[in-house]
């Protein structure tokens, strides 16, 4: 099974998932077993909200000092409507990373 184009998933997935197909091209370009792949996903995930809860930490700091925090200073700076986006941006992002890691 392969696709090229959005309209070959498409017709691909016919009446069914367009993320079957995906998963199943991709479990069969991996030689996998499309359990193992969906695993493997969970754990991404997993560590990706980690690396977003660990990020917002507000005294976060690299080892010399000069890197870190900004994550925190970013998600105040949206609730205080002190950016450049609107809060339907910025607070969207925001309230998904919260959610994300809770």
């Amino acid at each position: 099974m392969e696709y090229n184009t959005i309209k070959e998933l498409i017709a691909l997935a016919g009446d069914g998932k367009i993320s079957d197909v995906v998963l199943a091209c991709q479990a069969q370009e991996d030689r996998q077993d499309k359990k193992k792949l969906i695993d493997y996903m969970r754990h991404c995930l997993h560590v990706m909200e980690e690396s977003v809860q660990e990020g917002m930490q507000p005294d976060l700091r690299s080892n010399s000092g000069m890197v870190g925090g900004q994550a925190h200073r970013l998600m105040q700076a949206v609730r205080e409507g002190r950016t450049l986006s609107d809060e339907f941006m910025g607070g969207n992002v925001w309230e998904y990373c919260d959610h994300s890691v809770e």
